[in-house]
């Protein structure tokens, strides 16, 4: 599976070139489409004509470093940890990551190898867990294609709930960003539609908690649910040869383009992140040469700049006071307002950072003798490395590891 994976990473490297980098991209086949208004018409369900025309996408932007920021301390490379597997604390916070072979497994916060999950045998994709519901999701490979199976907590009794048709004319490839909704009502899954003319073209599957096909975005990537999970943001072309940030709610069908700054051809917005409110989102934007954080609200009139220079992602603290971003070799903190902009950690390449749960510690991955996982605390400090040999973002779907709550309220 693996092998499939990399075959086609190379048909999203057109896609925000210049708007996901260093982080694992994208690839759409972009649409001439008008002008956007407040409110656009509910997408075009299945099925979809193949009539995407590709045009020019964004260029490949080098990310530099802000000199005025504080010196951030060096990475420490520790052993990847070897304890025996024990029955899983369920007061505790986890994480659950996904090793380079495909395997997943659940480790302490402070890298003690807690368990291996059951189930198939690997490789799995983008593994997603809904704690509420005790459930596993991930990408695996079906009958005659890219598939979603779902199972218990531990991945026992996985099963297959969703596969991509394939026939002459079309077939899919590089099944993605596998996500439950906060509800656990949907599942998200991204892939590239790939037609006999080897165009290919960015399709979002919303699918049922038992893999029914609710709808079908075409050129949607980037989705990601709303802490409440009544609304799915995404990226999408939004102007002719722009891309922006889309909020659909799924109670009402409304699609709104969120207020983004005065773009140009080419120029971008993508990466939304929720705040823990739900009810504003940061994205990344990619005007000319320059890379910034904005925050946008459907309620606001225009985005507001944070003025985290070079910033490829980001993710918000759980009390949304605070906001973690990288610039794609070292890691920044600062206030929710912008201000106060400070380094914390810094490597060769950092990718897919994530807040802690209890808002203590900040996971990310990072190129330490290969993709290893790091925490490191707000302050800077207990800066560890938790385990290496792990998948890389492009080969896992962009999902290597996430933070699991506990499975009981103490």
């Amino acid at each position: 599976m693996k092998r499939r994976l990399l075959m086609v990473a190379f048909l999203l490297t057109a896609l925000l070139a210049g708007c996901s980098q260093p982080a694992a991209v994208e690839t759409a086949a972009q649409a001439t489409l008008p002008q956007p208004s407040a409110a656009l018409p509910p997408p075009t369900r299945t099925p979809l004509p193949p009539t995407a025309t590709p045009t020019a996408l964004p260029p490949t932007f080098t990310p530099t470093l802000t000199p005025t920021l504080t010196p951030a301390p060096t990475l420490t490379a520790t052993p990847l940890p070897t304890a025996t597997p024990v029955p899983l604390n369920p007061s505790a916070f986890r994480l659950m990551v996904m090793l380079e072979n495909g395997a997943i497994n659940w480790m302490t916060s402070d890298g003690q190898l807690e368990a291996n999950m059951a189930g198939p045998v690997p490789p799995y994709a983008s593994p997603a867990y809904h704690a509420g519901k005790k459930k596993l999701a991930a990408i695996g490979m079906g009958e005659i294609g890219q598939a979603v199976f779902v199972g218990g907590a531990d991945g026992s009794g996985m099963k297959l709930v969703f596969e991509y048709p394939m026939n002459a004319q079309i077939y899919y490839e590089q099944a993605m960003n596998l996500q439950w909704s906060a509800d656990g009502r949907y599942l998200t899954i991204e892939a590239v539609e790939v037609n006999a003319n080897q165009m290919g073209l960015p399709m979002l599957h919303i699918l049922s908690a038992q893999g029914a096909v609710i709808d079908i975005y075409k050129f949607a990537v980037q989705a990601r649910w709303s802490p409440q999970g009544h609304e799915i943001a995404y990226v999408a072309p939004v102007a002719q040869n722009q891309f922006g940030v889309v909020v659909q709610s799924m109670d009402t069908g409304k699609r709104q383009v969120l207020p983004r700054p005065e773009m140009q051809p080419n120029d971008a917005c993508d990466r939304p992140a929720w705040r823990p409110d739900g009810k504003a989102l940061l994205m990344v934007c990619h005007i000319g040469t320059e890379r910034n954080l904005y925050l946008t609200s459907a309620d606001a009139e225009v985005a507001t700049l944070l003025g985290a220079s070079k910033a490829t992602t980001a993710d918000w603290s759980p009390d949304g006071q605070l906001i973690a971003f990288t610039d794609g070799s070292s890691l920044f903190i600062m206030d929710a307002s912008g201000a106060n902009i400070r380094q914390i950690a810094t490597s060769s390449k950092i990718e897919s950072l994530k807040w802690s749960p209890d808002g203590r510690q900040i996971a990310f991955l990072a190129r330490v003798a290969g993709w290893s996982l790091l925490v490191v605390e707000p302050n800077g400090n207990g800066l560890k490395k938790l385990a290496g040999d792990l998948a890389s973002p492009s080969d896992a779907g962009t999902a290597v590891f996430s933070w699991i709550p506990p499975l009981e309220q103490p």
